[in-house]
């Protein structure tokens, strides 16, 4: 029920329900700051009303598709006992159609069939394996792209983009039962982090916390994301706007949803007790564990074009050869000397985005890039 609609500006009533309230902000809000105030029976919301309704649910419609997709990707599978997961060390990798010599730009596939503790033959797919072949001395390196036959085997492809001494490298990193019980756990809520806002106002900094679902009763700031309909929220500090939020901090609680027999799935071990074993990141054997190739007479004639940014890109896409990268599909423009890259760069505004690894490249340009 609305009451006192002035042109954009809309305030919603209804009775106490953390579902419903949900709903209504999801469907009828687009609000860049949603205040909420509570009374004792009712949930009173004051922002803007949001006309791009059709928006919220097409990009709803189209994060269900994704999630459809990766659900289906991984198998659903019952964790019964440790023992009757994969192991490593019980799989085998070898290289099909095994040859006495390898060139510059053959491909190199390799077969993997895995066994899980008990020396037993797995009949279904979705482990996480990594795969890559390098030569440390040459600093070179390139990924595998993986096929899973979902029966247990994989064959893994390799494009050899360089010469000398090559080795193999295959890892389970999750078994398929790991690999299921965390993708359970991932969505089961949102209690593996706590999030901690700071609000400054008046010269008074106040903590409050904040999340994506907060099961208080208090007053809440909402914060929405117009584009992606996504909210966050923070406990309202009393007599203090939603707008005097100024950072964020973030912490990991006690807390999994993992159950005790899962975590023995994905356990690191202990270094220092010789029969704890670890479960994560363990190397499968494969034999030959090594190749050589060599340059080879070829007449190579393929002209590649220069990259450009929304090009379709292969898998794996490239390698990295003396610590320097190479597209497989492109010409990349090289910058160096380091005066080259400041000068693309000048003038420009760059915004990076991303987690850890994008963090290296930020402290990377602080460090090395003139400012100006």
């Amino acid at each position: 029920m609305a009451k006192n609609c002035k042109q954009r500006d809309i305030g919603v009533w209804l009775w106490k329900n953390d579902a419903a309230h949900k709903l209504i902000v999801e469907q009828y809000f687009k609000p860049e700051i949603l205040q909420i105030s509570r009374s004792k029976n009712n949930v009173s919301f004051l922002g803007s009303y949001g006309s791009n309704i059709s928006h919220i649910s097409e990009k709803d419609f189209e994060i269900n598709q994704i999630f459809n997709t990766i659900n289906n990707s991984i198998a659903n599978i019952s964790f019964t006992h440790l023992n009757l997961t994969s192991s490593a060390k019980k799989s085998r990798a070898t290289i099909l159609h095994y040859g006495q010599q390898y060139c510059n730009g053959d491909s190199l596939t390799v077969r993997v069939e895995t066994f899980n503790y008990l020396g037993q033959r797995k009949t279904y797919g979705g482990d996480f394996l990594t795969a890559r072949i390098y030569s440390t001395g040459l600093g070179a390196a390139a990924s595998g792209r993986v096929e899973d036959f979902n029966n247990g085997s994989y064959n893994i492809h390799f494009i050899l983009s360089w010469e000398g001494n090559v080795k193999i490298s295959i890892v389970l990193y999750h078994p398929s039962e790991g690999v299921s019980a965390l993708w359970r756990a991932r969505n089961a809520g949102y209690k593996n982090i706590i999030f901690i806002g700071k609000f400054l106002y008046k010269s008074q900094e106040i903590e409050t916390f904040c999340g994506f679902n907060l099961e208080s009763q208090e007053d809440k700031c909402v914060y929405a994301d117009k584009r992606d309909g996504e909210f966050f929220y923070c406990i309202k500090p009393p007599n203090v706007p939603c707008e005097a939020l100024i950072s964020m901090r973030s912490q990991n609680p006690n807390h999994s949803y993992l159950t005790t027999s899962e975590k023995s799935i994905i356990n690191r071990g202990n270094t220092y007790h010789i029969h704890c074993r670890s479960n994560i990141g363990v190397e499968i054997p494969i034999g030959p564990e090594s190749i050589a190739v060599t340059k080879c007479q070829r007449n190579i004639t393929d002209v590649k074009p220069k990259c450009r940014i929304g090009m379709p890109m292969p898998y794996p896409s490239g390698y990295f050869l003396n610590n320097v990268w190479h597209s497989n599909f492109c010409n990349l423009s090289s910058y160096e000397p380091l005066s080259q890259i400041n000068e693309c760069l000048a003038g420009k505004l760059i915004y990076l985005m991303g987690d850890s690894t994008l963090r290296q490249w930020i402290e990377y340009f602080q460090k090395h890039m003139k400012k100006g």
